[in-house]
């Protein structure tokens, strides 16, 4: 939008201080990515989702759904949410700059703390859970698959 002549703080904000203003994009607004298009499979491979995800011994894999764009959209509702909100008392609007690779990186943060404090790397479990079982797809005798899920 900047290179519109339509940037928020130079043109927008002044124009509508109560406009909330809200930018996806693939890597952010500023740093080596930031004018490289986004595509969810670029940031969940950069972001290290296709990394576990797949047969212990396969390839990585792509999740069946764009999970990473679902996500930066509903962390843009929420952050749109929160601002709308505050506009309420402070009667001022807010940017707000979601990306891909933020939120995929943010999304494995269970993944990133079992690094971080315990030295692991993940891995590909399949459908299988690296602590709890049973939490898988199992084949059963008739050639079709159940799935089980249990807590303790």
């Amino acid at each position: 939008m900047e290179q519109l002549g339509l940037g928020y703080a130079e043109v927008l904000a002044p124009a509508n201080p109560k406009l909330v203003y809200v930018s996806i994009s693939g890597f952010g607004t500023t740093g080596p990515y930031a004018q490289r298009p986004g595509f969810d499979v670029i940031a969940a491979g950069i972001g290290g989702l296709l990394h576990i995800t797949g047969a212990p011994d396969g390839p990585p894999c792509k999740a069946g759904v764009a999970i990473t764009d679902v996500c930066t959209g509903l962390y843009a509702h929420g952050a749109v949410s929160s601002a709308l909100y505050a506009r309420t008392s402070s009667g001022l609007g807010q940017r707000i700059d979601v990306s891909l690779l933020e939120t995929q990186v943010s999304v494995l943060v269970n993944i990133g703390a079992n690094y971080l404090m315990a030295g692991r790397e993940a891995k590909r479990w399949g459908t299988a859970h690296e602590s709890i079982v049973p939490y898988q797809a199992v084949l059963c005798g008739d050639g079709k698959y159940v799935i089980i899920g249990a807590g303790s």
